[in-house]
């Protein structure tokens, strides 16, 4: 063992009544030599995580009123439930709990992005089931995105810019694809 400190933790409020865990932690030593971490800190099971201030059962009662009502809605019933949280930390508590987008995308968009406008661009290529940006391909040609098409393939679905550039790139990388065109 290394040492003891003390952590306080809210908890969902019992009632209407605020419910704050005054715990007593060990901090332990790790031996172990390929271990990066010097030391390490208990957790008490389905109670705490590393480094939060809340316990699960209240981060969980935060999520639900974030995926029900959103953030400002959620904070504004929170408050009068004896759930303390901002709608930011709502909102981040549901952005937590959101899966990770898988290897198999199907659904992609590819436009052109200007780094420096009118001077440099770059395609950018969004996994749009997830609204989340996959990867940005340093050069605006045809040939290095038809490239990008073959290495991932399984795509079913693509939106695309009007340009020329994406119909080729598109037509030799994922012919199979469907092709979807902003107006």
């Amino acid at each position: 063992m290394h040492s003891r400190y003390q952590r306080g933790l809210l908890d969902a409020p019992w009632g209407s009544v605020p419910v704050q865990f005054n715990l007593r932690i060990r901090r332990f030593f790790c031996d172990a030599e390929p271990c990066g971490r010097a030391t390490f800190a208990e957790q008490v099971e389905e109670l705490t995580c590393p480094h939060a201030q809340r316990t699960q059962a209240l981060n969980g009662s935060l999520r639900a009123l974030g995926l029900a009502l959103g953030g400002a809605a959620g904070s504004c019933l929170g408050r009068i439930l004896g759930i303390l949280g901002s709608g930011d930390r709502i909102l981040r508590r549901v952005r937590s709990a959101m899966p990770t987008p898988s290897a198999s995308r199907q659904v992609i968009g590819s436009d052109e992005w200007a780094t420096r406008k009118g001077k440099y661009y770059v395609s950018l290529i969004v996994d749009l089931e997830w609204r989340a940006p996959i990867d940005m391909l340093p050069e605006h040609s045809p040939g290095q995105v038809a490239t990008w098409w073959q290495a991932h393939p399984g795509i079913e679905v693509t939106a695309r810019a009007r340009t020329t550039l994406y119909a080729e790139a598109l037509g030799q990388g994922a012919p199979e694809a469907q092709q979807v065109a902003d107006r």
